[in-house]
């Protein structure tokens, strides 16, 4: 009975403590007017499809963006025999922007690298190295968003 008690207490003070999960792309302060992209066309699509849905259409601060992306694979274990392991896969992503109309043009540079295991079966190799991508991809575009936020707060 008293642990009953004890229980049905603390799931109402856990469910009544005011935590609220907040969208991250809420508080958005630019409009993208323009979207150039070069590089890598998997990683540009899904930046672009984002920064689209991103962006707050009421907003005075309209942005010009230049991405351009570069993806690059590098070995990183060897077995005994020979055989790749493991590798590195890198996303570097160079973001130019400015206001519309305004000369002065911005730029910063985001860098993310993480590693996957070579499977035995090839299929799951190619499925290790997406799912990898697809991670550094969300990771960049939510630091993109996050400097593009920033930087308009800050002018």
């Amino acid at each position: 009975m008293k642990r009953s008690l004890i229980i049905i207490i603390f799931s109402l003070f856990l469910a009544s403590c005011g935590y609220t999960v907040k969208n991250k792309f809420d508080r958005n302060n630019f409009k993208i007017s323009e979207i150039n992209l070069t590089g890598d066309a998997k990683i540009n699509y899904k930046i672009k499809s984002r920064l689209i849905f991103a962006d707050a259409e009421n907003s005075k601060n309209a942005l010009t963006v230049d991405i351009d992306t570069n993806k690059e694979k590098q070995i990183k274990n060897k077995n005994i025999k020979n055989e790749i392991t493991g590798y590195y896969v890198t996303v570097t992503t160079k973001i130019n922007y400015k206001f519309v109309g305004d000369l002065k043009e911005n730029s910063f540079t985001i860098v993310e690298r993480g590693d996957f295991k070579v499977s035995s079966n090839r299929l799951n190799t190619l499925k290790n190295e997406k799912n990898l991508i697809r991670i550094l991809t969300d990771n960049t575009i939510e630091k993109l968003i996050s400097r593009l936020n920033s930087s308009i707060n800050d002018s």
